[in-house]
């Protein structure tokens, strides 16, 4: 203990379902040891409205994070929604809360989030709203991705 927290975003695959889980490995000891966090994810992509078909499933890729002035850590991660989904950490990244929608709209790209010398947050994301989805036999391996 003592050393200061690293936090490294990860994912992994639920077995046996479409998808993967995100979270991070954390280190409180500069990087001399290393454990992981509870995994989230957003809901599963469903047909319905614009959307014919289901799209590729992504609970979550490439969070990326920032300690907010209150102590928080915020998660933000590409997914298979219309938008990237956001998480929220009360203990510097050990737990993470259920993953919600933001208000950003993006499907698959990765955000980018950093701090600039006045303590304003920057965001860099393709900041794009996703086709809707063609019908599509469920079947369909080109519809499932990873």
């Amino acid at each position: 203990q003592g050393g200061k927290k690293i936090l490294v975003g990860c994912r992994f695959p639920e077995k046996g379902k479409p998808g993967s889980r995100t979270g991070a490995f954390f280190s409180n000891d500069d990087g001399m040891t290393w454990k992981l966090s509870n995994l989230v994810a957003a809901p599963p992509h469903v047909a319905g409205g614009i959307h014919k078909s289901v799209r590729w499933q992504n609970g979550g890729l490439e969070p990326t994070f920032l300690e907010m002035k209150a102590g928080r850590v915020w998660m933000l991660m590409r997914t298979s929604q219309d938008n990237h989904y956001e998480s929220f950490s009360r203990d510097g990244g050990e737990t993470w809360d259920e993953p919600q929608p933001s208000r950003f709209y993006a499907t698959i790209t990765m955000p980018s989030l950093g701090r600039l010398s006045d303590g304003r947050i920057l965001l860099i994301w393709n900041n794009t709203t996703p086709l809707p989805e063609v019908a599509r036999d469920e079947h369909d391996e080109s519809a499932q991705g990873s």
